[in-house]
């Protein structure tokens, strides 16, 4: 069931449109909202994927989406973003809402692109998960890279869990 589910994640999010966002309320038929871990902003040692200069500013966002209503866990995240490249309301937004990113920037009609680079390079322990939806147990992992207009605007590592296998094979 879970192989099969992965192969459907994986076709819909090979479409250039929407946000993840997007794509899990349309499967899950249900609103979802960020339940942010942590966001802490750094200034790193070096350039990266997001192309930095020396003094830029990243924020590291982890944070579990969830069905509004069912509770349920669907995705664990952990974004690199760097808060100069956003809308100026977006970074404090996103520090005290339980707003998904793909909503807030879609709202503010940020436009984007996604260049796709690989998994995930580490698997992290998420305590505040089902040991049974765990990223361990994740159906899909990405790792993603948000540009807009050509500049990188974020880092994006993705684990689709367990439990959004039911709602993806029902939507099918």
């Amino acid at each position: 069931m879970h192989r099969r589910a992965a192969r459907v994640v994986e076709r819909l999010l090979s479409r250039p449109d929407g946000t993840v966002t997007a794509l899990l309320e349309r499967v899950t038929g249900e609103s979802v909202e960020a339940d942010v871990i942590a966001q802490v902003a750094f200034v790193p040692t070096v350039r990266g994927p997001l192309d930095l200069e020396p003094g830029d500013a990243v924020v590291r966002r982890r944070a579990i989406v969830r069905g509004a209503m069912s509770r349920r866990d669907y995705l664990y995240a952990e974004t690199l973003f760097v808060p100069d490249r956003l809308p100026a309301d977006v970074p404090d937004l996103l520090a005290t809402s339980n707003e998904p990113i793909g909503r807030v920037l879609e709202a503010r009609g940020f436009g984007m692109t996604r260049a796709v680079l690989d998994a995930p390079r580490q698997r992290p322990i998420v305590a505040r998960l089902d040991p049974a939806n765990s990223v361990a147990a994740a159906i899909y992992a990405r790792r993603y890279r948000v540009d807009s207009s050509g500049v990188a605007v974020m880092l994006i590592d993705e684990w689709f869990l367990r439990d959004l296998s039911v709602a993806v094979l029902a939507a099918c």
